[in-house]
C-alpha cells in the first residue's frame, strides 16, 4: 500500500483530487483505518469542497463533500472503519 499512497499523494501535489480519491479508496478497501490514506483523503475532499465553494456551487455536490469529509474527520478522531 506505500506505493499506493505515494502515487496518491504525487496526484495532491499535481492537483489532481479526484484521481488521489480513486488511489486512496483502494488502500482504504483494504485497510479502513489506514491514517495516511484517511488524511489524503480528507485533503483531496477538501480540494473538491474548494473548488465546488467557488466554482458554479452546486449544492448537491456540496452536501455530498460534506458528508465525506465528516465521516473521514471522523475516522480520523476515532481511529475507525466505516
Amino acid at each position: 500500500n506505500e506505493g499506493l499512497l505515494s502515487l496518491g499523494r504525487n496526484y495532491l501535489l499535481q492537483g489532481a483530487p479526484i484521481k488521489t480519491l480513486h488511489v486512496v479508496e483502494v488502500v482504504l478497501a483494504a485497510e479502513p483505518t489506514n491514517r495516511e490514506a484517511l488524511q489524503q483523503r480528507q485533503q483531496a475532499l477538501g480540494a473538491l469542497m474548494d473548488a465546488a465553494e467557488h466554482g458554479l456551487r452546486n449544492d448537491y455536490e456540496i452536501y455530498w463533500l460534506q458528508g465525506r469529509l465528516a465521516d473521514t474527520e471522523s475516522r480520523l478522531d476515532n481511529g475507525q472503519a466505516l
